[in-house]
């Protein structure tokens, strides 16, 4: 059914259903009686919603209240407390300290003990540390302090003489360490602990000498006095000797090399530079003479790559082997390429520079 007027809002339509005049309704409609009401039905339909909301609250609050604590009643059972007895007045006064034989003439203890009131040494005092009287090491007692010296240090000199300094009133010299291991009789073990200790430090590094008087704090010519002294003379030779035919007949291409330019200053101590450098000259050159010229090895680079590549060496050594060995030169030979001017004339191998370490520990060359 069609309004006969327009505009009508439900509230409107709804008015007219009921018999008002249509034409009254939508007067009121453009009046704005309809959205007055409308207006106020929204306000109430809020306010009824606040109020259900509030009342859930008040019924969840009722809910959920807190239970009262329940009271417990206190124990009758008096806790038990004991006490330490307090000393007499003045008797720790009266009580002597009993002497041990560690004290020294002038009343001094060898080890002071620990004074919370006033450290002398621990995590929390700050500057250098209380030294022991010297007269500790000179006592009967002295001999076991020693020997966890020497088993510290493995009878080296030095060593010994930087802990005696640091811990000990000094100073200590080498003439007054012997003196005191002559007192308790431990220079013979002194120098067979330092004997066995250099002992297996050649057999780690195989004869080297240099890493050894690094780790002993000694100079070349000190090892060397050392080693005679001690009568190692015989089998650091045979360790070397051993290293030696060891690097010379390792098979593969890329340790040769790589013994080469990462190891020459052992390989110098142990006479096997120069052999196993001539050595990798002609097996390199060999290997480039022999390799086989297919059509995409139309230039030396390209040609020394496909031997790179059969001999699965990597490209860092590589390139240090091309220049050492002029193995460029040999590849150009080989295609029948003619040198470009960029490239060097001539395929002499390389001379490889000192090492870092060519200078001893007192900075002259050896």
């Amino acid at each position: 059914m069609e309004p006969p007027a327009r505009p009508l809002s439900p509230h409107a339509f709804v008015d007219w259903v009921q018999g008002m005049p249509p034409e009254q309704a939508a007067a009121l409609e453009n009046a704005g009686a309809y959205q007055a009401i409308a207006r106020e039905a929204a306000l109430r339909a809020i306010d009824l919603q606040v109020e259900l909301d509030r009342a859930a609250k008040t019924e969840k609050a009722v809910r959920t209240a807190p239970r009262r604590p329940r009271r417990t009643r206190p124990s009758s059972i008096d806790p038990i407390v004991r006490r330490r007895p307090r000393p007499e007045a003045g008797a720790e006064a009266s009580a002597e300290r009993p002497t041990t034989a560690d004290e020294t003439a002038e009343g001094v203890p060898a080890r002071p003990g620990r004074r919370p009131a006033k450290p002398t040494f621990g995590r929390f005092v700050s500057g250098t540390p209380v030294r022991r009287p010297a007269e500790e090491l000179e006592n009967p007692s002295g001999e076991a302090i020693l020997r966890e010296l020497l088993a510290e240090t493995h009878g080296n000199p030095t060593l010994l003489l930087e802990r005696l300094n640091a811990l000990w009133e000094g100073p200590f010299d080498r003439k007054r360490l012997e003196k005191l291991l002559e007192r308790h009789g431990l220079a013979q073990a002194r120098r067979t602990a330092e004997r066995e200790r250099l002992r297996a430090l050649f057999r780690r590094h195989r004869g080297f000498d240099r890493p050894v008087a690094r780790a002993w704090q000694v100079s070349i010519p000190e090892l060397r006095r050392l080693v005679d002294q001690y009568g190692l003379s015989t089998e650091v030779a045979e360790l070397a000797r051993r290293a030696r035919e060891e690097i010379l007949a390792e098979p593969r291409l890329d340790t040769r090399l790589d013994l080469l330019f990462r190891e020459a200053d052992r390989l110098r101590a142990l006479r096997a530079y120069r052999e196993l450098r001539d050595q990798l000259r002609a097996d390199l050159l060999a290997r480039v003479e022999n390799a086989p010229v297919e059509t995409q090895a139309e230039t030396p680079e390209a040609l020394l790559e496909i031997v790179r590549r059969e001999a699965e060496i990597d490209r860092a050594t590589w390139r240090r082997a091309v220049d050492a060995f002029g193995l460029l030169g040999a590849a150009a030979r080989r295609l029948g390429v003619p040198f470009s001017p960029s490239r060097e004339d001539d395929d002499r191998p390389r001379r490889f520079g000192r090492p870092r370490s060519w200078r001893d520990r007192t900075g002259r060359s050896r």
